[in-house]
């Protein structure tokens, strides 16, 4: 093979953030393939066209390194400031949440994620120390402690349940459904006859 043609990784040293970048997409992308149990540092270096050792610099294990990317690439729900639009604002929330679940690598690696949890309860708690919460944590969430600050709904209603409720329903849907996320009608389904009863606020009609 000539150097024109060998792959720009294996001739291109990548320093600074340009290699971290190419780190972290490299760990979503093994995540998503070959779940969290998966990774390796020897795998995500050599997707990512790099030596081990610059892994080890910087991570001590790929389980490191994914967290990083994750809160890197987790997208932020911002309510709308001045309130007076609960039932858009979580219909949004809801929205963001599908598009992140419908992105064919991040999607994947979350719901990797979320399967290696259920019997590793210590990585769900990571990751909501680690990203969810630096993030604003869940999207839903989000919005509804926005509003109760504001005092548009009971602050008494928003509790873990509540706050978890449309999201949980989403991943329900996509269990249920391999290969489909929910369409926006079912979004304001969940929303209007499951989000806002549990925080005693009806939409109007």
């Amino acid at each position: 093979m000539t150097d024109q043609m060998r792959p720009a990784a294996r001739t291109t040293r990548r320093r600074g953030q340009e290699l971290v970048d190419a780190i972290h997409r490299a760990v979503i992308a093994e995540t998503a393939e070959s779940g969290v149990s998966g990774l390796t540092m020897e795998g995500v270096a050599r997707r990512a066209g790099t030596a081990k050792t610059s892994l080890y610099r910087r991570w001590a294990s790929p389980e490191d390194i994914l967290v990083e990317a994750v809160l890197r690439h987790y997208p932020q729900e911002s309510p709308t400031p001045e309130g007076g639009d609960l039932r858009e604002d979580l219909v949004r929330a809801l929205e963001l949440f599908r598009a992140l679940m419908g992105e064919a690598t991040l999607g994947r690696a979350l719901m990797a994620v979320f399967a290696e949890g259920l019997h590793r309860p210590e990585l769900l708690e990571r990751m909501t120390t680690e990203v969810y919460e630096p993030r604003g944590g869940r999207f839903t969430r989000t919005v509804l402690k926005h509003y109760a600050a504001r005092g548009e709904i009971d602050a008494g209603r928003v509790t873990d349940v509540t706050t978890d409720i449309g999201e949980a329903m989403m991943i329900k849907y996509c269990a249920d459904n391999v290969g489909e996320v929910p369409s926006t009608e079912y979004l304001e389904r969940i929303v209007d006859e499951v989000v806002l009863p549990a925080v005693g606020w009806a939409p109007e009609r």
